[in-house]
C-alpha cells in the first residue's frame, strides 16, 4: 500500500513533485475506494519511522506554511454515490479525469486538479 503509516510518506519517495501526482492519478483510478493517509492532500512528507506519523501540523496549515501564494495544489473528487456533482474546473487545470463532462462528476467518476494558489 503506498498511502498507509506502515511505509515512508508518498511525497518524501517522489523525486517531485510531479511524480508525486503521478502516484495519485494511479491511486484514484484503481478500482475499488482509494485510501489517502493523512497528510497526503498537502505533500506531508516524512520516510519511515516516527516521521510517517507525525500529527498533522494544523497550526502551520492556518499560518499558510503548506500553501503559498504561487504554489500548486492538488484537489481530488470523489463521487461515490451521487448521480452527479456539478465541478466547475477550468479544463486546464485538469490532470485526470474519470466520468466527468460538461462539469458535471457523474457516479463511480473522479477528478484530478492542479491550482496554482492565489
Amino acid at each position: 500500500m503506498q498511502f498507509s503509516h506502515d511505509v515512508g510518506r508518498v511525497c518524501s519517495r517522489c523525486d517531485n513533485i510531479d511524480s508525486f501526482f503521478q502516484q495519485l492519478v494511479v491511486l484514484v483510478t484503481m478500482p475499488g475506494t482509494p485510501c489517502i493517509y493523512y497528510g497526503t492532500e498537502i505533500a506531508m512528507d516524512g520516510k519511515c519511522g516516527p516521521y510517517n506519523r507525525k500529527p498533522m501540523p494544523w497550526e502551520e496549515i492556518d499560518c499558510g506554511k503548506y500553501v503559498r501564494p504561487g504554489d500548486v495544489t492538488i484537489e481530488v473528487y470523489i463521487n461515490a454515490g451521487e448521480q452527479q456533482v456539478p465541478i466547475d474546473m477550468p479544463e486546464q487545470e485538469v490532470i485526470f479525469a474519470h466520468k466527468y463532462m460538461n462539469q458535471q462528476l457523474l457516479n463511480g467518476g473522479a477528478l484530478i486538479a492542479r491550482r496554482n494558489v492565489k
